[in-house]
């Protein structure tokens, strides 16, 4: 396991942190706290799982010891272009 995966990892896992609290906690803010404003409620609270199952997966990153026990995660977490 590379070095920098585990530090691109430890660095990814506060933001997506963040955006769970944000999403879940304060969905009716998410104009004033989010990127966008997100309606209905229910919208921000499902986004912020998909948050918060990230973060799980970039610890899982981290404390993993080999490559092969997370290299299929990356195809979930890597973002499709348009």
């Amino acid at each position: 396991m590379l070095v920098s995966t585990r530090l691109v990892a430890v660095l990814i896992i506060p933001f997506l942190v963040a955006a769970f609290v944000v999403l879940y906690f304060f969905p009716k803010s998410t104009a004033q706290l989010f990127a966008w404003p997100i309606t209905p409620t229910m919208t921000s609270m499902m986004l912020a799982s998909t948050y918060i199952g990230g973060a799980y997966f970039f610890v899982r990153v981290v404390s993993a010891s080999h490559w092969k026990a997370i290299k299929s995660g990356f195809l979930l977490v890597t973002p499709s272009g348009p």
